[in-house]
């Protein structure tokens, strides 16, 4: 379980999608803007980045798509876990 743990936290230091999303959240956000603008922004973007990983996980059951990848399945564990 502290693998899984670790393994988590290591991929979302390395993932650039947390500082991509900071920047452009702070270019965003001015301090003129009120509470309300703030929070729907806010929801906003959240709504954005959780629509898109629901439509990325249900592209990836298509079987077409599922077909393609599986294909790929080897050369996907050598270069990330390592083994065959």
């Amino acid at each position: 379980m502290a693998s899984a743990y670790r393994q988590g936290f290591i991929n979302n230091l390395l993932n650039p999608k947390g500082s991509l999303f900071t920047s452009v959240f702070t270019q965003v956000i001015t301090p003129d803007m009120s509470l309300t603008q703030m929070a729907l922004l806010i929801v906003v973007m959240m709504t954005v980045s959780a629509m898109f990983w629901v439509i990325f996980v249900q592209t990836l059951h298509l079987p077409a798509v599922r077909a393609g990848v599986s294909g790929w399945r080897a050369a996907i564990n050598r270069v990330f876990w390592g083994c065959a």
